[in-house]
């Protein structure tokens, strides 16, 4: 046995964080190195401490084909909570919810079975970097159970020899946390309360024929007193308006962009009648809803396995940090909207809110259908979507249960399709006008396919580490493609101190190959040739223009590509010699397939998104 065990290859599982003088020489021979986290700084950051020591292993391959083989399992993750149906706190929950961005279970495990693939090559040693010690932990079970000798590297030696302890500082961290979020939960509901009392009381009682739920800033709604100009819901109020149809908007505060008091200000002064969520939220329901949530854990009828693999830790791990934030407390506060409006003698005959499936959604349809039994809920998908945003498809569970609006209005019968495909009752689907897609009807002007040259633009995410990934590789792409030029427009939303540390890096090349621009997406498309993006919707705006969508994926993190669901209508590159044979590609395409292109993404656009036209409109009444 002493025998078997000298002979069996080694795992390294080490702390993300540490240097890598602590990890590097455990390893014998040339090891592979595989990063279990979304840190892509702390990755590109540890690649190069280990250059010449260590090889990367292919992980991001692995972790997508683990995100697909595990997604309806996932998305059935309800299948073992009791009781689920009554339990508001599940409901209001980022777990329920089953958000990659918002929940961090979904991407341990993916990580985890794109780690036991590369166990089962045990010609060389492996070292995982992880930045989850209940990761490490569930790894280091199954490597020791497919014969794997495993070491621990924590950066301390009582830690080292006695593993389980690992995560213990991390779960005291989780819990403070926990306190201190509920507790700025509390305090900023407060304030709200204040500012609402001084500046703006609720909508006075009467009947109103629809809810209407929007999303405001500092620059809400944007137009004369009395009108509603909003980004999301284009045409739509007009068109209300029109057909002399009364709203009550419900007013999502942004307060992460614009001060809460200059957005109830903004909406004040337009006339328009109104009612916040903190409205109807008292103090007290609130430090219950805080509590509650504080020592919640949902009943199970076993434990959670996915892919066959025990997964429970991992579960209780993101329950740990779902009480770590006051996302619950938040989505619960919707639950109590339908019986205040009742209570002030509003009557609702219909609600719509744009549909992302979110928990602060059920809460509200939950409270309204409450409050108003008659009431009809609709919802409305606003955005186009990747395949791993679990949350818009609703698990079997909640279908059964029928935890859904009463209508979905998508933006094309493509989209009906797809979400009747994913189990989507029939009946309660509908198609709508393209409310934010409207420009994408308007003819694509004339060009001149015969360029000598080939034009690229790159649509930047908000993640900085997600955009400099992909300039990176754009940058060495480039080199030998003299015919290219390449242009990058940041998202109007990416903080100012990553756009200039962007810039910064993009200025110190040797040969400045892409340049910044901040003319705007609609009067750059019309001249580019193809289109780099990550997790952007533009892909949709790069296809009606007769532009190549290039989804350009991470090393690490799960693929979040908008234009998944039609695979040929995009091409997906990982690296930059991947992206280099698409641009070589590009650059001896004949006019001809160009014009082909134009024809065949016009002709996909027409299939997603329905023109906003007066049937198109009816759908909402």
């Amino acid at each position: 046995m002493k025998d078997d065990a000298k002979s069996a290859p080694t795992a390294v599982i080490a702390g993300a964080w540490l240097p890598a003088a602590l990890w590097t020489p455990t390893a014998t021979g040339r090891s592979r190195l595989a990063y279990l986290g979304q840190d892509a700084a702390n990755h590109d950051a540890a690649l190069n401490a280990a250059s010449g020591q260590c090889e990367s292993a292919p992980l991001s391959e692995l972790l997508s084909a683990a995100a697909l083989a595990v997604r309806s399992e996932y998305i059935a993750l309800d299948a073992v909570i009791a009781g689920s149906e009554d339990d508001l706190a599940w409901q209001a929950s980022d777990l329920a919810e089953r958000n990659p961005y918002t929940s961090s279970l979904f991407h341990d495990v993916c990580a985890l079975l794109a780690a036991l693939t590369l166990l089962e090559d045990k010609s060389s040693g492996l070292i995982f970097l992880v930045e989850n010690p209940e990761l490490a932990l569930v790894l280091g079970k199954c490597a020791q159970g497919r014969g794997w000798n495993v070491r621990f590297k924590t950066g301390n030696r009582l830690l080292d020899a006695f593993a389980g302890l690992w995560p213990w500082p991390r779960r005291l961290r989780l819990m403070l946390q926990a306190l201190k979020c509920r507790h700025r939960f509390l305090m900023d509901l407060r304030a709200k309360k204040a500012v609402l009392r001084r500046s703006l009381p609720l909508a006075a009682a009467g009947s109103y024929d629809l809810l209407l739920s929007v999303w405001a800033d500092a620059d809400w709604p944007g137009r004369a007193r009395a009108s509603l100009s909003d980004p999301f819901w284009g045409a739509l109020p007009d068109y209300l308006r029109r057909r002399g149809k009364r709203a009550l908007i419900l007013v999502n505060a942004l307060d992460w962009s614009s001060p809460f008091e200059r957005i109830v200000a903004g909406v004040a002064a337009s006339g328009l009648d109104a009612v916040f969520p903190e409205h109807c939220l008292g103090l007290g329901q609130a430090a219950c809803d805080a509590l509650r949530t504080l020592f919640w854990r949902p009943r199970r009828t076993r434990r959670l396995t996915l892919a066959g693999l025990d997964v429970e830790p991992l579960f209780a791990d993101a329950l740990r940090l779902e009480r770590a934030k006051s996302r619950q407390c938040f989505a619960l506060k919707y639950r109590r909207l339908g019986r205040c409006l009742a209570a002030r003698a509003i009557r609702l005959r219909g609600a719509l809110h744009l549909y992302e499936n979110q928990p602060w959604e059920k809460m509200l349809r939950l409270g309204l259908k409450k409050a108003f039994p008659e009431i009809t809920t609709k919802a409305y998908l606003h955005v186009p979507f990747s395949r791993l945003y679990l949350s818009l498809v609703p698990s079997p569970k909640d279908i059964a249960a029928r935890r859904l609006p009463d209508k979905l209005l998508v933006p094309g019968r493509r989209w009906e399709e797809i979400f009747i495909r994913e189990g989507f009752p029939a009946s309660r689907l509908a198609s709508a006008a393209a409310l934010r897609h409207e420009h994408l009807f308007d003819r694509a002007p004339e060009r001149d396919w015969n360029a000598a040259r080939r034009n690229v633009l790159v649509v930047g995410a908000i993640d900085k580490a997600e955009l400099s990934d992909c300039l990176a590789k754009l940058q060495k792409a480039l080199r030998d493609l003299p015919d290219v030029r390449a242009w990058v427009k940041f998202h109007p939303s990416m903080s100012s101190l990553d756009v200039a540390a962007i810039a910064d890096t993009l200025a110190r090349e040797p040969e400045p190959l892409v340049a910044i621009t901040k003319t705007s997406i609609a009067e750059l498309l019309p001249s580019m040739d193809a289109v780099l993006y990550t997790s952007s919707g533009v892909c949709y705006e790069a296809l009606a223009m007769g532009c190549v969508p290039v989804f350009v994926g991470s090393r690490i993190r799960l693929d979040m590509n908008k234009l998944d669901w039609f695979p040929d209508a995009c091409h997906t590159v990982r690296s930059a010699e991947q992206l280099a044979e698409v641009l070589a590609w590009l650059c001896a395409a004949r006019p001809q397939q160009a014009r082909l292109r134009l024809e065949q993404g016009r002709e996909i656009m027409e299939s997603l998104f329905s023109p906003v036209c007066e049937a198109g409109l009816a759908a909402f009444l």
